[in-house]
C-alpha cells in the first residue's frame, strides 16, 4: 500500500497549537503567504529549526492584540 503523506490541509490548525509553519500561519490568519510572513516577521515570532521556519502562536496572538489596542 502507498503511504499517505499528511499535508497542512489534512491537519487542524488552531490557537491551541504551540507553533505553526507558514502554511499553518496562513490558515490561522486566513491570509496569503506574503501577509502571513509579514505578520510573523513583524511580531518576531519566527524561529528556525534546521531549514524549517516556525512561528509561535502565542506571540502572534499578543502582537495582533497590541495592534487592535492602538
Amino acid at each position: 500500500m502507498n503511504k499517505q503523506i499528511e499535508t497542512i490541509s489534512d491537519r487542524d490548525v488552531s490557537t491551541n497549537n504551540l507553533c505553526v509553519d507558514i502554511k499553518g500561519l496562513q490558515k490561522l490568519l486566513c491570509c496569503g503567504s506574503a501577509t502571513a510572513r509579514k505578520i510573523g516577521n513583524d511580531s518576531k515570532a519566527g524561529f528556525n529549526v534546521g531549514k524549517r521556519k516556525l512561528y509561535k502562536v502565542d506571540i502572534i496572538n499578543a502582537y495582533l492584540e497590541s495592534l487592535i489596542e492602538k
